[in-house]
C-alpha cells in the first residue's frame, strides 16, 4: 500500500474465512475477498527505511553487514528489523545481490536511520526469488547468523551501531535439511480449535438427523435466530451433519479468526431441522465462563465446549 515493494505486516489484507474444498480439475467460483485499504492517490508512497521514531527518538544508528545467499541469484535483496513476533519491517534496506559464479550470491546491506533503544528485535533477510518485483511470503528468506546456518536472533538495538552482522539466506536446519522460515509475520489471524460434546453421552442422545453449528460470533444472539443470520454474523464457523455426529461422543472443530479481537464462541444444535437455532429446548454450549465471550491474542487457542439444554 505504501509502494515500497515489501508486503509488510501492516498492509491491508483480506481472507476467505472458511475451508475451501478444491478437487483436482474442478473450478471454484464465488470466492470473494474484500480488502479494506485507504485510497490516497496523492500519497508519497512511503520512505526508505520504514517505521517511525516513536516520538522524537534519535534515528541515526546503523545496522549493516554482508548478505550471503545460498542459491544462484542476481537481483534485489532485503534486510529488515522485525519485532519479537516477526511483525515488520520496523526498518529495512533494499540492496543489490550478485551471483558469485559458484552457485551462490553475495551483497551488502546497511540500514542507516535505525532508531535507538529498540531493544530486542529480529534481523531478517529475503531475496525476490520469484522475480515478481515484490518481497512477499513466497520468497526465500533468511536471518542474522553467528555462524553458518546458526540463527543469531534476537539482536539488541541500544545506542551503538551494529556492523558486520551477517544475514544468511536461507538458513538450513541441520536436523531436517530444510530451510528455516524467517518470513515476516503477515496474517493477523489465529486458530481456535477444540472438541464439542453433548452432556456425558454421545450425540445419539439428540434427535436423529440433528445438525450442529459452532461459530465465532461478532455479536451474541439473545433469542432464536435463523442459521443464515448466525453464519453472516460469524468470523468463521463449522457445520456438522448427522453423519458426522451419529455414534460420536465428541467432534473436533477448527476456526480461523482475527487475532487481538473480541468475539463469542458458541455451539448450537438444530434438533428439529427447521433452520432456526437457539430455540427453547435445543442444546447450546459456549466457551469459557463469560457467556462465550473470548478475546484472541497473537497465538492459537483451544476451547472445549460441552453442550446442554438450558
Amino acid at each position: 500500500a505504501n509502494g515500497n515493494t515489501i508486503i509488510e505486516s501492516s498492509e491491508p489484507l483480506g481472507i476467505w474465512p472458511s475451508l475451501a474444498e478444491i478437487t483436482d480439475g474442478a473450478v471454484v467460483t464465488d470466492v470473494e475477498i474484500t480488502i479494506l485499504a485507504e485510497y490516497n492517490p496523492g500519497g508519497d508512497g512511503g520512505t526508505g527505511s520504514g517505521g517511525g521514531s516513536g516520538g522524537g527518538d534519535v534515528c541515526d544508528l546503523v545496522v549493516s553487514g554482508p548478505a550471503t545467499v545460498g542459491v544462484d541469484y542476481t537481483g534485489r535483496g532485503l534486510a529488515l528489523l522485525a519485532d519479537s513476533s516477526g511483525n515488520g519491517p520496523i526498518h529495512y534496506d533494499i540492496f543489490d545481490v550478485t551471483a558469485d559464479g559458484d552457485g551462490g550470491a553475495t551483497g551488502d546491506y546497511a540500514m542507516t536511520d535505525v532508531c535507538a533503544s529498540l531493544g530486542s528485535v529480529q534481523l531478517l533477510g529475503s531475496i525476490d526469488s520469484n522475480a515478481n518485483g515484490l518481497f512477499d511470503p513466497a520468497d526465500t528468506s533468511g536471518a542474522y547468523v553467528t555462524a553458518p546456518d546458526t540463527n543469531g536472533n534476537p539482536i539488541y538495538v541500544d545506542t551503538a551501531d551494529l556492523t558486520d552482522y551477517e544475514v544468511q539466506i536461507p538458513i538450513i536446519n541441520s536436523e531436517t535439511g530444510e530451510a528455516e522460515d524467517n518470513r515476516i509475520e503477515l496474517v493477523p489471524f489465529v486458530v481456535l480449535s477444540g472438541t464439542i460434546r453433548y452432556g456425558t453421552g454421545t450425540f445419539d442422545d439428540l434427535d436423529p438427523g440433528s445438525s450442529l453449528l459452532v461459530t465465532a460470533l461478532k455479536y451474541r444472539p439473545n433469542t432464536s435466530v435463523n442459521t443464515s443470520s448466525v453464519i453472516s454474523n460469524s468470523f468463521d464457523y463449522a457445520e456438522f451433519a448427522w453423519a458426522d455426529l451419529a455414534g460420536q461422543s465428541e467432534v473436533s472443530y477448527t476456526l480461523l479468526v482475527p487475532g487481538n479481537a473480541e468475539m463469542f464462541l458458541w455451539a448450537y444444535a438444530d434438533t428439529d431441522l427447521d433452520g432456526t437455532l437457539n430455540e427453547t429446548g435445543e442444546p447450546v454450549g459456549s466457551a469459557g465462563a463469560n457467556m462465550g465471550f473470548i478475546e484472541t491474542g497473537s497465538t492459537n487457542e483451544v476451547y472445549n465446549i460441552n453442550m446442554g439444554v438450558p
